[in-house]
C-alpha cells in the first residue's frame, strides 16, 4: 500500500456534459487540487459521453479518445489537449451516439474499439505512414439498446449489455457470440426480471487448469437497472455465479481491483461501496456524492479511487482506508473521469540579486538592509515604568427598597380626613 505522505503529483481528466473536457492537477502528497485547464467549446450536442487514455511511447505523447454524443471520437494530446491524429466518426450517417470507447492492446500499435448506442461496433488502427486512425473492421452487435460495454484483459472478447437483451460476449475478430449469459432465478411465484445491464467491469480470468496455457474462463462483475450485482463466469455456466441485490437505485458504475478480490460500485442516489468477490458482502463504503455517480476510475498503480457524477464535484478517495484526499467543484454535470500523465514541473525563476549601489532615485542594498533592521531594544531598567490606567466606573443608581419610599404601606396607610360645613 503506497502512503499518501509520498504520493506524486496526479493529473486527473474529467468530461461533462456540455461537450468540455476539465483537467484538474492534484499537487504532491495531495496538498492541493484544482483546476487548471478546461479543453473543448460548450455544445450540448456534443455532450462527452466516454474517455480512454491512450499511453504514449518515445515517438508519440500521451493522447486521450473523447467519445461524444453526435456519434464523433477526437483524439487530443494529453498535456494541452491540441487535436492530435485525427480519428473517423464512430458513427458515421446513422446519427447514433457512442456509448463507450476502449482500447485493445497489441503486438505493435493499439486498436481502438467503440460501440454505439444502437449496437455498432468498429475497430480503428492507425496508418503507419500518416499516423492517421482508420476504420479497420465493422459489426454488429447482439443489444439494439446498448447501456454498458468493456474488453477483457486478453483483448479478445468484447462485452455488451443493455435493455431488453442480457449479457452478451463477442469475439473481437469476427463479431460471433462467445458467451450468451442468462439472468438470475425466477423468483417463488415465477417472476423474472426484465433483462437491463447498466454496468460491467471484467476481472482476472479464472486460472488455467492444469497443464493447459490458456485460462478456463472470463470472468466480469454486472450490476443491473434492479439494483442487482452479478457475478459470470464462463467457464462455469450461463447462470450468474453471485446474484445480490444493493441499495434501492440502478447501478450507473463499476470498478473492479487489479487483484480480482473486490470490486466497487456505485448507483444512481450517490451511494459507493466496496464489494468482497466472490461472497459479495459490503466490506466499506464512501459517503459525500450527492447525486448519481456516473464514473468510477481506480488509477493504474496508486491505490486511488476517482469518482464523478451529476453533482459537479470529483472526489479522490484512498482504496485502503477510504479517506478523502482531494475534492474539486467542477460547475458543470460530470460523466467520466480518467488518469493521465502529470505535467513537467515549471522550473522555477532565478532572483537577480540587489545592485551594490544604487542607480538614481534608488537605494543601494545597504541602505534597504539598514531600512528593514529592527530598532535596538533598550534595557530593562531605562525603560520608564508603565502607568495603570484609572478604571472609572459608572454611577449605578440604587433604587429603594419595596416599603422605604414615600410611597409604602407606612404613608398609604394614613386615613385623610374630611371636614364638613
Amino acid at each position: 500500500m503506497t502512503d499518501v505522505k509520498s504520493s506524486p503529483p496526479l493529473r486527473v481528466l474529467v468530461s461533462d456534459e456540455l461537450g468540455q473536457v476539465k483537467v484538474v492537477d492534484v499537487a504532491a502528497q495531495y496538498a492541493t487540487a484544482a483546476r487548471s485547464a478546461t479543453w473543448g467549446t460548450v455544445s450540448a450536442a456534443r455532450a462527452i459521453t466516454s474517455l480512454a487514455s491512450l499511453p504514449g511511447d518515445g515517438t508519440r505523447p500521451d493522447a486521450l479518445l473523447v467519445g461524444h454524443a453526435d456519434g464523433e471520437v477526437s483524439c487530443l494530446q494529453g498535456l494541452n489537449g491540441e487535436a492530435a491524429a485525427p480519428l473517423q466518426p464512430a458513427a458515421s450517417g446513422s446519427g447514433e451516439g457512442v456509448r463507450s470507447v476502449h482500447l485493445v492492446p497489441g503486438s505493435g500499435e493499439p486498436t481502438v474499439v467503440t460501440v454505439s448506442a444502437g449496437g455498432c461496433v468498429r475497430g480503428f488502427a492507425r496508418q503507419p505512414d500518416d499516423g492517421a486512425w482508420a476504420e479497420a473492421w465493422r459489426w454488429q452487435a447482439a443489444c439494439k439498446e446498448v447501456e454498458c460495454s468493456g474488453v477483457d484483459p486478453t483483448g479478445r472478447l468484447l462485452a455488451v449489455g443493455g435493455r431488453g437483451c442480457e449479457l452478451r460476449l463477442h469475439a473481437l475478430a469476427d463479431g460471433g457470440v462467445a458467451f450468451a449469459g442468462r439472468g438470475g432465478k425466477p423468483s417463488r411465484v415465477g417472476l423474472v426480471d426484465r433483462p437491463w445491464n447498466t454496468a460491467l467491469a471484467f476481472l482476472p480470468p479464472s486460472p488455467a487448469p492444469a497443464g493447459e496455457e490458456e485460462p478456463a474462463g472470463a470472468r466480469l462483475v454486472v450490476g443491473t437497472g434492479h439494483h442487482r450485482v452479478r457475478l459470470y463466469d464462463t467457464a462455469a455456466g450461463r447462470r450468474p455465479q453471485l446474484d445480490v441485490g444493493w441499495g434501492e437505485a440502478k447501478i450507473t458504475a463499476l470498478a473492479s481491483e487489479p487483484s480480482g478480490a473486490r470490486c466497487w460500485v456505485a448507483n444512481g442516489q450517490g451511494q459507493i461501496a466496496v464489494l468482497e468477490l466472490p461472497s459479495g458482502l459490503v466490506v466499506g463504503g464512501i459517503k459525500g456524492a450527492a447525486g448519481s455517480v456516473k464514473a468510477l476510475t481506480l488509477h493504474p498503480t496508486l491505490p486511488i479511487l476517482a469518482s464523478a457524477g451529476l453533482d459537479r464535484t470529483l472526489r479522490l478517495h484512498h482504496t485502503a482506508s477510504r479517506k478523502l484526499l482531494a475534492k474539486v467543484f467542477l460547475k458543470s454535470q460530470l460523466t467520466g473521469a480518467a488518469f493521465a500523465a502529470a505535467p513537467p514541473p515549471q522550473p522555477e525563476a532565478p532572483t537577480l540579486p540587489l545592485p551594490a549601489s544604487g542607480g538614481p532615485g534608488l537605494p543601494s542594498s545597504a541602505a534597504l538592509a539598514h531600512a528593514v533592521q529592527e530598532p535596538a531594544s533598550e534595557p530593562e531598567e531605562a525603560r520608564p515604568a508603565a502607568k495603570r490606567p484609572k478604571l472609572i466606573m459608572p454611577s449605578i443608581k440604587k433604587k429603594p427598597r419595596k416599603g422605604t419610599g414615600p410611597s409604602s404601606s407606612a404613608s398609604l396607610g394614613k386615613k385623610r380626613v374630611v371636614v364638613r360645613a
